[in-house]
């Protein structure tokens, strides 16, 4: 005869967990604290970006008093001098590896002589060496994103990390609320049968040594019950700490002794996995920083060309305006091409970066197939469990019947002066131990299930 199907994870049995779940996603402190490295790789990618360039403007403004000896052969030679000097200059750079800048002076001189100057200067600076076109910079880029990814993968897998803890927290309270309601009722019949026993020893029906094993029946199984009553109050503790708020949990139902409908051992790709992917993005950016510091052991060579005007007028010149005469367009101008290159000689700043790099991206690659193995490993463990234990669960039904049967026909059979208390213990016994292990069972198969889900990366879609 076929056991009615009941779903563990339906729909109507999961709700309370799921709203547990998506309570501590929301509020709690820990996913919070989680996220602090994700969010400071997206400001440095942002940071990384050409919109994040701004454009700078420098004001200058000086005031110079000067009477200082100019010879120190001749003390009395004295330089003096009175200058106020105002300057300005709007610079960008780009992802490019160039900048613009364009600048203006203003210097009114009186010492000896008094006049007023101004010029003006655009000028455009690209590098051609270690970051030719800007690739060093691109590079930087696409290192902050790669970290993006990374430390979100990384993120995203401390959060189902934490999730699972809150879920195995659940099943433990779960499993003990039952064990306890197991344990009660098997406490009420311990009793029922110490008063039985009681009556028949008055009637002179049996030994006292009976009554002694029936008082002992009942201690034995309040003394396991005050001990699960205490795991129940420690698992409940630390639900609440997950959830951070005090909670009565009476919602959580009880395990029945039942043929159930289990969550079928999903199939997946352990690249799915979210640390191996955090690690696959980590060493991507690593082979970026590592390709970065090879370019830099090339010299710095810097292309620089540049426009300039200016215009002095002495006072008693009087012949126009500086600002006019000194702006761009006037007949004062210049043009300026240069090539600078800086060769720091040995580079062993920029090799000891590349060495390090190398090393990090080597001690990543290890990272990267030690979690491959490892979660390989893992995921072979837990399914042949999943398997073992549907198995299991099976036998130990068809054995919590036969016990259910047995402690039933040896009550009878003792009742009637048939049987030994001895055999009523050991059937009650056997069916203790029968609704445990199933209890048990069911526990450890559901938590196995929630950490599939969490090694296929696939735990907190579950509840949404």
């Amino acid at each position: 005869m076929k056991y009615i199907l009941l779903a563990i994870l339906s729909l109507n049995a999961s709700a309370n967990l799921k709203s547990y779940v998506r309570e501590y996603l929301k509020n709690s402190t820990e996913i919070k604290q989680a996220g602090y490295n994700f969010e400071l790789a997206k400001l440095n990618f942002e940071l990384q970006s050409d919109d994040k360039r701004p454009w700078t403007l420098s004001l200058l403004n000086e005031f110079n008093n000067v009477g200082l000896i100019s010879n120190p052969n001749n003390p009395n030679l004295i330089n003096t001098y009175k200058a106020y000097t105002s300057a300005a200059e709007l610079s960008k750079e780009n992802i490019y590896g160039g900048k613009f800048a364009i600048t203006g002076s203003y210097i009114d001189f009186n010492g000896g002589t008094e006049y007023e100057g101004y010029n003006q200067e655009v000028s455009y600076t690209q590098d051609l060496g270690k970051n030719f076109l800007g690739r060093n910079d691109k590079m930087d880029k696409e290192i902050a994103a790669q970290e993006v990814y990374s430390t979100k993968y990384e993120f995203d897998a401390q959060r189902s990390q934490n999730v699972l803890e809150l879920i195995e927290s659940y099943f433990d309270y779960k499993k003990t609320k039952t064990l306890l309601n197991l344990k009660d009722e098997a406490k009420k019949r311990a009793v029922r049968r110490l008063n039985f026993v009681q009556k028949q020893v008055r009637d002179g029906l049996r030994e006292r040594v009976d009554l002694y094993s029936a008082q002992a029946q009942v201690n034995s199984v309040s003394e396991e019950y005050a001990e699960l009553e205490s795991q129940l109050e420690t698992f409940k503790k630390s639900l609440e700490s997950k959830l951070e708020r005090g909670h009565r949990f009476s919602d959580i139902s009880l395990y029945r002794i039942e043929k159930i409908k289990l969550d079928p051992i999903e199939e997946g790709n352990i690249d799915s996995n979210l640390t191996i992917q955090a690690l696959n993005k980590k060493l991507e950016s690593l082979n970026k920083t590592v390709e970065k510091f090879d370019n830099s052991v090339f010299p710095t060579i810097e292309l620089m060309g540049a426009y300039k005007t200016n215009a002095y007028s002495t006072v008693t010149a009087n012949n126009g305006n500086v600002f006019s005469d000194g702006t761009f367009g006037s007949d004062n101008d210049a043009t300026e091409v240069g090539l600078t290159v800086v060769i720091p000689l040995g580079f062993s700043a920029d090799e000891n970066s590349l060495k390090q790099a190398k090393i990090n991206r080597m001690n990543t690659e290890y990272q990267q197939r030690l979690a491959r193995v490892r979660t390989k490993n893992q995921l072979e463990a837990l399914t042949n469990t999943m398997r073992l234990i549907d198995k299991t669960i099976d036998l130990v039904l068809k054995r919590h019947k036969l016990a259910t049967l047995s402690v039933k026909e040896y009550n009878k059979l003792y009742s009637r002066g048939r049987a030994d208390f001895d055999n009523v213990i050991s059937a009650e016994e056997r069916l203790i131990n029968t609704e445990n292990k199933y209890v048990e069972y069911i526990s450890r198969r559901e938590k196995l299930y929630f950490n599939l889900l969490d090694i296929y990366g696939k735990l907190e879609q579950y509840f949404y």
